[in-house]
C-alpha cells in the first residue's frame, strides 16, 4: 500500500500512473475564502479543491483543514480534521 502525503493536490493522473494508492492534501482548504471557493473549481489551479476523489485505482482526500493559512479568518470551507482507515481488502 503507497500512501503520499502531498500538501498541494497536484499531479493525480501522475501519481495514479505510478501506483500510488492514496494521497492526502489540504492545500486549496476548500477554497478557504469566499469567493475563492468557486474560482478555483472554476480555474482547475490544482487537480481538486476538497473532497473524494478517484482515479483509476488511486483515491485522495483533500480537506479543508483545521485552522487558517496565514491569514486569521476563512471565510469558506469548515475547519475539519478527519480519520482515514486503512484497511486491507478482503480477496
Amino acid at each position: 500500500f503507497l500512501l503520499m502525503l502531498d500538501h498541494q493536490p497536484n499531479q493525480y493522473k501522475e501519481n495514479a500512473e505510478a501506483g500510488i494508492d492514496l494521497i492526502l492534501s489540504g492545500h486549496t482548504h476548500a477554497g478557504q475564502f469566499f469567493p475563492l471557493n468557486w474560482v478555483y473549481e472554476v480555474i482547475k489551479l490544482d487537480d481538486a479543491v476538497y473532497g473524494h476523489y478517484r482515479i483509476d485505482d488511486m483515491q485522495a482526500i483533500v480537506t479543508s483543514g483545521f485552522a487558517d493559512w496565514n491569514y486569521p479568518v476563512k471565510t469558506a470551507g469548515p475547519a475539519e480534521y478527519i480519520v482515514v482507515d486503512i484497511r486491507k481488502e478482503k480477496e
